[in-house]
């Protein structure tokens, strides 16, 4: 009998790893040369469901010629989907526009 429940539990928390917790880390993406012009897109995902984006442009002949962007909120996984919100109250300042 006690080998049958520690199976069972065993099995159980196995269970409990979702989707979800496979998804979060942090996601980058380069394109471009350091030389002309260079993009930069870093996406966290932390794993009490809230994001932090990051876009970097360096154009050097551009105006500006560097260009930060920041973004916070929310994201959800509905199957294979991942959706993304911000509230505009409490995810949106100075910084996260």
């Amino acid at each position: 009998m006690k080998v049958m429940t520690s199976i069972l539990l065993l099995k159980s928390s196995f269970t409990l790893v979702s989707e979800a917790d496979i998804l979060v880390g942090e996601y980058f993406l380069s394109a471009g040369d350091k030389e002309e012009h260079l993009i930069e897109y870093t996406l966290t995902l932390n794993q009490n469901k809230t994001f932090h984006f990051h876009s970097y442009r360096n154009h050097k002949k551009g105006i500006p010629r560097e260009e930060n962007k920041y973004g916070q909120g929310n994201w959800s996984l509905d199957g294979k989907i991942v959706s993304f919100t911000t509230d505009k109250k409490t995810d949106l300042d100075e910084k996260f526009t």
